[in-house]
């Protein structure tokens, strides 16, 4: 039975290293996204609690978020 649960741990880890590989390289080939600064044209189109809360935390006049990375391990 021991012997089962570090092979199944061993699988989960090998499989989010696979993944953490992938995300990785996909990361890196990605090009489609141009650097750009957030501007109030860009909000336009969104709500405006959502354009509020841009304003409030400063977002206006730095760069665009163009993607993230999750670091929540197992829990």
């Amino acid at each position: 039975m021991i012997g089962g649960l570090v092979i199944g741990g061993h699988g989960s880890w090998s499989y989010y290293k696979q993944y953490e590989k992938e995300v990785n390289r996909g990361l890196k080939l990605d090009n489609s996204f141009q650097a750009s600064i957030l501007t109030e044209t860009d909000m336009q189109h969104l709500p405006e609690s959502v354009r509020k809360y841009l304003r409030y935390v400063a977002a206006v006049g730095k760069s665009k978020v163009n993607n993230i990375k999750d670091f929540k391990r197992n829990q």
